[in-house]
């Protein structure tokens, strides 16, 4: 009996209205002012999330599946070879259906991104200011033989390669550092984690010696600048995503100057919801920078900043005219990840 009492004794200690590994939400506790045909089936979903015990349960569960190697046929995640997961989940962001080339783009779509890039670069063009578009491969296409088993590459190319052979034909300058990033995993260095789905700052070291050779040179960092001092961390984004704790390992490293100095940082703020760093080297005669980014940019950020007077990082995703006028620019970098690249079928084109 005092078993069976105990998830209804804890219900006033579940009362939290997130559900973070869920991604969602707790059915908030219905008004008394329901009708009352309402309120029995309002109530029974406050109930199903706020019975006692109820996370630790669903914790316990999902634990008990992720060690036996059982992933639910709808998790966004699935478990690849040698302990790397991959985010995946279907729909258009997928990256394992992409590379697979079981979604691809239209040709009216290829051409939505090509008047896309084009109308932003023709508009940066006008006043000035220069423009380079980076895209962070998926960690599939850096790490195919860790995928799951029957994940072929699709020898029609992928989405990626369609749009990168579409743009091509523009005056539009695009970075996909995937043979970068397969030449330095060569060396023998993992480059992203294996249970999340970003690179690792040895990984964004090398995009950035891609990417610096098309910055001013002054600030250049070489290998030989740093010291990457290597640690363990457990989980990450993908292991969250499961809502479970792992005890698989990843390398994480961490960088410290050998010589020169870091870019200072003159604040961090977020207008309106999007958060805005700036960085400044304090010389005049370099550019000044503004980078529009996801979360890929984050280990790059330090690298960059110091081939700038003034460098800018927003994490808005997307271009807007408003912020490039208010920053100013002499570059404008636009960075986004692989699995994101459709999105930008539905951002705005400049106002002329």
């Amino acid at each position: 009996l005092v078993l069976l009492a105990m998830p209804l004794t804890t219900i006033p200690f579940s009362m939290s209205s997130e559900r973070v590994s869920e991604r969602r939400l707790a059915a908030a506790y219905p008004s008394l002012f329901e009708s009352f045909r309402e309120y029995p089936q309002a109530f029974e979903k406050w109930f199903e999330d706020h019975f006692g015990l109820r996370s630790t349960m669903i914790r316990f569960y999902r634990q008990t599946r992720f060690e036996l190697g059982l992933f639910d046929s709808n998790a966004q995640v699935v478990e690849g070879k040698d302990d790397w997961l991959f985010l995946s989940g279907g729909g258009e962001g997928d990256p394992l259906l992409a590379y697979s080339g079981a979604i691809g783009f239209e040709e009216s779509e290829l051409d939505q991104l090509k008047l896309y890039f084009q109308k932003w670069k023709s508009w940066l063009d006008h006043r000035g200011i220069s423009f380079l578009v980076l895209v962070a491969p998926n960690k599939v296409s850096v790490y195919p033989e860790h995928a799951p088993d029957g994940l072929p590459r699709s020898p029609y190319g992928t989405r990626t390669d369609q749009f990168l052979q579409r743009i091509k034909k523009t005056d539009v300058t695009v970075l996909f550092p995937i043979e970068a990033l397969i030449e330095m995993k060569a060396e023998g260095s993992d480059l992203y984690y294996k249970l999340d789905t970003h690179w690792n700052v040895k990984g964004a070291f090398a995009v950035y010696r891609e990417l610096a050779r098309s910055l001013p040179g002054s600030s250049r960092f070489l290998e030989t600048d740093f010291r990457f001092d290597e640690n363990r961390r457990v989980g990450g984004d993908l292991s969250a995503m499961l809502g479970v704790e792992s005890d698989w390992m990843d390398f994480e490293y961490r960088v410290a100057l050998t010589k020169g100095e870091w870019a200072s940082s003159e604040g961090e703020w977020a207008p309106v919801g999007n958060p805005r760093r700036e960085f400044s080297m304090g010389d005049s005669e370099l550019p000044k920078a503004l980078v529009v980014h996801d979360s890929f940019m984050e280990p790059i950020g330090g690298l960059l900043a110091r081939h700038f007077s003034n460098a800018t990082f927003s994490s808005e995703r997307a271009l807007r005219s408003d912020l490039i006028l208010e920053t100013r620019p002499d570059l404008v970098i636009l960075e986004f990840t692989e699995r994101t690249l459709h999105t930008y079928l539905k951002e705005a084109l400049p106002q002329e």
